[in-house]
């Protein structure tokens, strides 16, 4: 994702932020995931920043319970 932040927008990436939570499938969703409206859904919602602080790209993902599984690596600097 680095690579292409600095070249799509020319800026050095900072840092990104994630939140995961819970929400109701909106109508829209709900037929894209094949669920009744108001099913709980996994949300997760991602912000990336450029090094000065800059919003680049925001995020906003829904999952079905029943069908994920969340990984996560991260780099201890």
């Amino acid at each position: 994702m680095k690579k292409v932040i600095e070249a799509f927008f020319g800026l050095k990436p900072g840092e990104v932020t994630m939140t995961i939570g819970s929400d109701g499938a909106d109508g829209h969703t709900a037929r894209i995931l094949g669920v009744e409206e108001g099913t709980p859904l996994i949300a997760r919602d991602m912000t990336y920043y450029a090094e000065d602080g800059t919003p680049i790209q925001t995020v906003f993902d829904r999952f079905r319970g029943d069908r994920v599984r969340l990984e996560a690596t991260a780099t201890l600097l």
